[in-house]
């Protein structure tokens, strides 16, 4: 209990500073850490891989005892192209030394993501503007949750529904607008 009181009044006399500095006392290291891992992201993604033309084996003798070939008799490069200078890819958070930022696709979000821009809107701008604004009863009026929200078909519980045939997709259509051929 002694010990814990202690504790506590040390605590209370000490500056800002040097509470900031205790709290974050682990975090000496953490700048080099992370621009260690920054340098070694991009250099994966550079795609610096050397590559080994000459097969072992070939045009010189192998096997236990053998003394390598000199560097004067191998031939490098003779069969293979000049070596292309690899391009530098510039990455997105090379000016940013604090960020890293993850440039690979994400298969499971590309299925959430529209190619075409969708019916009701004209261009891609507009169709932004509207997902950007929040949807819920908390950010929108009640009428417009509840026009947001409303079912298409309501019938009773219970009930069977006819699949849409051609006149349903007619009347449908009609009353989005625009007059449309269904081939059914």
């Amino acid at each position: 209990s002694d010990s814990e009181n202690s504790e506590s009044e040390d605590v209370t006399t000490l500056t800002q500073k040097q509470l900031v500095k205790r709290a974050f006392a682990g975090a000496k290291d953490a700048r080099k850490d992370f621009e260690r891992e920054k340098k070694a992201l991009a250099s994966r993604d550079s795609g610096k891989k050397e590559d080994d033309t000459e097969v072992k084996g070939w045009g010189s003798w192998t096997g236990v005892g053998v003394k390598p070939p000199s560097s004067k008799r191998r031939k490098k490069g003779k069969l293979a192209p000049p070596p292309k200078e690899p391009e530098k890819v510039k990455r997105e958070d090379a000016k940013m030394p604090t960020v890293i930022l993850n440039e690979k696709r994400h298969k499971k979000s590309s299925q959430f993501k529209v190619t075409t821009v969708p019916y009701p809107y004209t261009s891609a701008e507009q169709y932004e503007r509207a997902m950007a604004g929040p949807i819920g009863s908390d950010w929108q009026t009640t009428k417009a949750v509840i026009e947001g929200t409303r079912p298409e078909i309501i019938t009773r519980a219970g009930r069977i529904i006819d699949p849409a045939g051609k006149r349903m997709k007619r009347k449908i259509m009609e009353q989005k607008g625009g007059r449309r051929k269904f081939r059914a």
